[in-house]
């Protein structure tokens, strides 16, 4: 059976509470598959009329639209070598970086009262409490001094809707910057790209902010915007806090999650043109993508048996040992075939 959005779990035993229009949620998890999968079945599964808050952190972590294309919105190589994943989350916009210095929020509601820009305004009057003089841009980022400090994205279906968000308060923006540099200028493709802009930390404008104070703030103004009373119930979750059919329903859309076909396979049409000389001759490559598998490759002075043999693979995810060589002349242009990828 399934959980209802007016249940929260207490000590670890879902108690029943009073079903109201209006309910908080704060992970404690810093599980950004979790996370992402506990905001998913919460919208899934919240009653129509329901207002959700949800709120948490995530290790380091690069969370992309789910139009988007991995290859070109941020730098592979260097998340690997920095043990940082990506994740393609359910909803449409930009990429963006996450860690503890980041916190996230969740706004669900019926579909008929969604309006992205007074959800934006509910996050910004949060801050304003806190003294950072924060406003709502045309975007419907919340900036301060012309600096983002927050992204946002929606979703909407036939009857409900929720608009979610970053807030920078004290995150590793060196990090962020290195994580989603594009090294693949010669990419082009028919996924949604980001817009670029120049971001700051809250605390640059107000030092004693934490993820603490911030969500205390933002779960005070939900509740003044809710007309909600002090009963009302802030349930505090995280994987252990779980009975186990929810636990089971939450984990299997965290797999489908971190399934390729989902995390890779989304990805929309793409052509990488590149080009190099080996041996004193230049070849160039025109590689075509869509759902993640090469569908066309072509290659200026490269046999046809060789370049076959890269059709339907998965791009990004071929090896050496993969495509047959003849020579050490093909194995070369197979091995910077691969590292264009």
């Amino acid at each position: 059976m399934l959980l209802d959005i007016g249940q929260a779990k207490i000590r670890g035993r879902w108690k029943h509470s009073i079903v109201t229009e209006a309910l908080a949620y704060v992970s404690h998890s810093k599980d950004p598959w979790f996370n992402l999968a506990f905001e998913d079945w919460l919208f899934r599964t919240s009653s129509k009329p329901s207002h959700v808050l949800f709120l948490y952190r995530n290790s380091p972590s690069v969370i992309i639209g789910r139009n988007q294309n991995p290859w070109n919105e941020m730098d592979l190589k260097t998340m690997k070598s920095l043990d940082i994943p990506f994740i393609r989350r359910r909803s449409g916009g930009g990429t963006v970086f996450h860690d503890l210095g980041n916190t996230n929020y969740s706004v669900m509601m019926p579909q008929s009262v969604f309006n992205r820009r007074d959800n934006a305004q509910l996050v910004a009057s949060a801050l304003n409490k806190l003294d950072v003089p924060a406003s709502v841009n045309e975007r419907h980022d919340i900036v301060v001094d012309g600096y983002k400090i927050s992204g946002s994205a929606f979703k909407l279906t036939s009857s409900r809707a929720y608009h979610h968000g970053t807030m920078l308060l004290n995150s590793n923006i060196k990090t962020l910057s290195q994580a989603l540099k594009n090294p693949n200028q010669s990419l082009v493709t028919k996924g949604v790209p980001s817009v670029r802009s120049p971001v700051k930390n809250v605390v640059d404008w107000q030092p004693n902010i934490t993820h603490e104070t911030f969500v205390d703030a933002i779960i005070k103004r939900f509740k003044e915007h809710h007309k909600m009373g002090k009963n009302t119930v802030v349930s505090n979750i995280d994987e252990s806090l779980l009975e186990k059919d929810v636990s089971e329903q939450v984990t299997k859309l965290k797999d489908e999650l971190q399934e390729w076909s989902w995390h890779y396979g989304q990805t929309p049409e793409f052509t990488n043109t590149v080009d190099t000389t080996i041996e004193g001759q230049k070849y160039v490559a025109e590689i075509k993508s869509k759902h993640g598998r090469i569908t066309e490759l072509s290659v200026s002075n490269c046999p046809e048996e060789l370049i076959g043999q890269f059709s339907e693979k998965k791009y990004g995810f071929i090896r050496l040992e993969d495509i047959k060589t003849r020579n050490k002349l093909e194995e070369s242009i197979v091995e910077w075939l691969i590292e264009c990828m």
